[in-house]
């Protein structure tokens, strides 16, 4: 799990789900994916894209929290927000050492099938995030590459703001 580098900014925001967010909650993960050539032995990536993470987590904080679901007893509802409790974003890191860039690289925009083991958040629907992480990352290691994929809940972004938190990523090691 990372966290966010100082949980002070946060301190316990919710944000309420407005009844249009609530129609996401069946949604799944939006996942993407990113293939980089293996880098030097140098650069120790791990723990970089670690720190990096955590400094993005620390600005985009909801990322870093939790769904929660309140029952409402006296009229029979439901209703959702987002704690922002700096829980945390997973982070799992694994090896694929028989696998190489151009097993990935298909003729005809094909995907390979294997590809899905790559990818964290396969499945999961935004309502999971009452119990998962409301970002996984994985970072697989291959023969001769990186592949970095990431899972995220809608409840806390959608496609454009994402990547924003993506590309912050790199600009805060």
């Amino acid at each position: 799990m990372v966290r966010p580098e100082n949980t002070n900014q946060c301190s316990r925001t919710k944000i309420h789900l407005t009844p249009y967010d609530l129609k996401l909650l069946n949604f799944a993960y939006p996942q993407r994916g990113l293939l980089f050539s293996k880098p030097d032995l140098e650069t120790h990536i791990i723990p970089q894209l670690k720190a990096s993470l955590s400094t993005a987590l620390e600005i985009y904080f909801p990322v870093a929290g939790r769904l929660i679901k309140i029952d409402n007893p006296e009229d029979n509802t439901m209703s959702y927000y987002v704690d922002c409790d700096g829980s945390g974003a997973k982070f799992i890191h694994a090896k694929a050492e028989l696998v190489s860039i151009n097993d990935f690289l298909q003729p005809h925009d094909s995907v390979p099938n294997f590809t899905r083991c790559f990818f964290p958040a396969n499945d999961f629907k935004s309502s999971d995030g009452i119990s998962e992480s409301l970002l996984l990352l994985q970072v697989t290691e291959l023969k001769d590459g990186v592949f970095i994929s990431f899972g995220y809940n809608h409840m806390v972004a959608d496609g454009s703001s994402f990547w924003n938190f993506i590309h912050l990523g790199p600009q805060s090691v």
